[in-house]
């Protein structure tokens, strides 16, 4: 649904000029958990950019505005990796599918020219990184076993190619308690 032709309410939507907001989200992202694009606030991973392509950054038509930011956040903390210049570009999509209280669940947007995938992980009090087994160039899934309950981590991925690495953003996450 176009945010300027909204049915539902008699303003204008306030979404920026070449954004729409889908109803439901495709099957592989959560449903949209307020898909009424009258309202003042929308799920992120709900709105698609339908301008014209921003090579520079990597940016299409009908990219989720989720993963826009997380490209445009990646460029400022590691500017090699977002360009069309890159071997590699960053791993974007980065979250968690399922959380106990010892094992963390994670799922990540499949990175073109990646050879390798690397997940690293470390409890937010601590300065040492671990690392998982390293993944094949069609991983798009991992899990972190062996996690303390109720602590927090941070988590990352590294897609590993042929020049150079190129990181997803650091997210953080606490497992539950037993």
């Amino acid at each position: 649904m176009n945010c300027k032709s909204c049915n539902k309410c008699k303003k204008d939507c306030g979404c920026p000029q070449g954004f729409t907001t889908a109803n439901v989200c495709a099957t592989s992202l959560p449903v949209c958990a307020n898909p009424d694009p009258c309202t003042e606030t929308f799920n992120a991973a709900c709105i698609v950019y339908m301008g014209d392509d921003i090579v520079d950054v990597g940016i299409k038509k009908g990219d989720r505005m989720d993963l826009i930011i997380q490209k445009l956040a990646l460029i400022a903390v590691n500017p090699g990796c977002g360009l069309p210049t890159s071997a590699c570009n960053a791993v974007v999509g980065l979250a968690t599918t399922s959380i106990s209280s010892s094992i963390i669940n994670l799922s990540w947007l499949l990175v073109i020219g990646a050879l390798n995938y690397s997940v690293e992980y470390r409890q937010v009090s601590s300065l040492t990184w671990l690392v998982n087994p390293t993944l094949g160039p069609t991983a798009t899934s991992d899990y972190i076993t062996g996690l303390a309950a109720a602590t927090e981590y941070y988590i990352r991925v590294n897609a590993i190619c042929s020049v150079g690495n190129c990181y997803s953003l650091t997210i953080k996450v606490k497992t539950k308690s037993v």
